[in-house]
């Protein structure tokens, strides 16, 4: 399944619900859920990247592999500027050598391994939008936070957008998750992007408040930049603000005696 396409300003909305269906297909036959990421030819932002990855990551996806991973166009081209690479790699005096949009996707991929141990023990259960009301599209259908489908604990009662820059739109997603102890884990993503709004990464930064239910005193968040587990604390008023970067996701669950899974190490107070 498509996450981009060179021709489109954004994902399209019935790829999320192609990404939800497979996901069930996979999760109810306990098979692997792998997309293909593909480099995009327009847009050279690490947010577009990004957004393929993670709002896959929120819809269950299990594995990449990665689509146009070396090319021998335009090398003549990458040689003279390196910011012309539409590839992972290119052939240049006979040699493959690593261009700049490989160095985006490592970045990306130290993120993933950290979250990988975690997302591979958890089973997908549905993905929902703040900004696409509930509807059918041709692949299937989309969901929106607010709906009431018993599938959720309840423990995370609404998201909103913190100080939202001017022009950026409200472009959140949020998947949930249950691992085999059957705790509750969700995933919140920033789906805005340098190919939708035309603007650079760190102007669509995005500050995201979650509002839980009185009986949820803490948070924890698997820290995708070290691999550790935090703990983070409510305001009184049961909630917590945090900054997302453009195209980007963060793994939580609710604070309990019982461990994040997939993590051995202690859980470490945040600052």
């Amino acid at each position: 399944y498509h996450t981009n396409s060179g021709d489109m300003i954004e994902i399209d909305q019935s790829m999320y619900a192609m990404m939800l269906r497979a996901s069930e297909f996979c999760r109810d036959r306990k098979i692997g859920f792998f997309i293909a990421r593909e480099a995009t030819h327009t847009h050279k932002c690490e947010s577009v990247y990004r957004v393929a990855t993670y709002s896959a990551l929120a819809h269950g996806v299990k594995g990449f592999i990665d689509f146009n991973w070396d090319s021998m166009a335009k090398r003549e081209s990458v040689q003279s500027n390196p910011a012309n690479a539409t590839s992972y790699a290119v052939y240049i005096d006979g040699g493959e050598q690593a261009t700049p949009v490989l160095d985006k996707l490592a970045r990306i991929n130290r993120e993933v391994a950290n979250l990988g141990p975690a997302l591979l023990k958890l089973r997908h259960i549905r993905t929902y939008q703040l900004d696409v009301a509930s509807r059918l599209t041709w692949a299937g259908p989309l969901y929106h936070f607010s709906d009431s489908d018993q599938l959720r604990t309840g423990g995370l009662q609404s998201l909103a957008p913190k100080d939202l820059p001017i022009g950026v739109p409200i472009h959140l997603m949020v998947g949930f998750f249950r691992d085999d102890q059957d705790e509750e884990y969700f995933m919140v993503v920033n789906k805005n992007n340098s190919r939708l709004l035309k603007s650079n990464d760190a102007h669509l930064l995005q500050g995201v408040t979650m509002t839980f239910a009185p009986s949820v005193g803490a948070i924890e968040r698997l820290n995708r930049e070290t691999g550790q587990v935090e703990r983070l604390e409510l305001a009184e008023d049961h909630t917590y603000t945090f900054p997302l970067p453009a195209g980007t996701g963060d793994l939580f669950k609710y604070a309990s005696s019982k461990p994040f899974v997939g993590q051995a190490a202690p859980v470490d107070k945040a600052q």
